[in-house]
């Protein structure tokens, strides 16, 4: 059996806007340099805290409202 691999979507403005997946521990590796190439995350889904990509909680994305309970 094949593990499935987490990708993570990078930008790059210096390319013209080109949006590319790489796999998750390469987008750390990249995100680390110091001179990178102008590679961005793409998605709100993540964040980069301390050299380190972290999923977003969903109700704690910008943009996002949060649901009340309602009884």
């Amino acid at each position: 059996m094949n593990a499935k691999t987490t990708m993570i979507p990078l930008k790059c403005d210096a390319l013209g806007g080109v949006v590319r997946d790489f796999e998750y521990s390469h987008a750390e590796r990249l995100l680390r340099m110091k001179d990178n190439g102008g590679w961005v995350l793409a998605s709100n889904d993540y964040e980069y805290i301390n050299g380190n990509i972290i999923r977003r909680h969903p109700e704690e994305a910008p943009g996002k409202q949060k649901r009340r309970n309602r009884k």
